[in-house]
C-alpha cells in the first residue's frame, strides 16, 4: 500500500535555478503575469488556466525527486509515493 506525501523538493535558488517553469520550453507558462515557480513545491498559480503542455518530467527537479504527477502550476504542489 502507499502512503502519499509531499514532495521532498526543497525551496532553494539552486532549484529555482534548474526548475523549468519559466523557460520557453514550457508552453503553459504565462509571460504576463505567472509569479511564484517551483510549482511542484508551492502548489498552484491562480493566474494558470489552461493547459498548453507540460516539461515537469523532462525538468531535473522531477527526475531527482521522483515526482509522479504534472501540472504543478495548475493542479497544486506534488506528492509522491513511499512504500
Amino acid at each position: 500500500m502507499f502512503n502519499r506525501k509531499r514532495a521532498r523538493v526543497d525551496n532553494t535558488k539552486e532549484n529555482f535555478e534548474k526548475c523549468l517553469c519559466y523557460t520557453e520550453r514550457c508552453p503553459t507558462y504565462d509571460k504576463t503575469g505567472l509569479t511564484g515557480g517551483l510549482f511542484c513545491v508551492q502548489g498552484r498559480n491562480e493566474k494558470t488556466t489552461e493547459k498548453k503542455g507540460c516539461v515537469c518530467p523532462s525538468c531535473p527537479i522531477w527526475a531527482e525527486s521522483k515526482l509522479n504527477a504534472v501540472f504543478f502550476c495548475i493542479y497544486g504542489a506534488a506528492e509522491y509515493n513511499m512504500r
